[in-house]
């Protein structure tokens, strides 16, 4: 029973992996930062575990440097 309980979790994990990096690689493709990127960055995050305290520092860190380098 904990090798299937086990098992289960790890596929788990993996699809959402799957999922995470494969719509982070979409917003990377993106030519312009919106608000939508902006949010979709960071329900990603969240969604990942990341927790909503780093993410938001991520996402204010981020931001900050796309203003700094003047980066839309």
């Amino acid at each position: 029973m904990a090798t299937s309980l086990f098992s289960r979790w790890k596929t788990g994990l993996e699809r959402t992996r799957k999922v995470a990096f494969g719509r982070l690689s979409q917003l990377f493709g993106a030519t312009k930062i919106t608000e939508e990127i902006w949010d979709e960055l960071e329900a990603i995050l969240i969604q990942a575990d990341l927790g909503v305290n780093i993410t938001q520092q991520v996402i204010a860190t981020l931001r900050k440097r796309v203003f700094d380098e003047g980066l839309t």
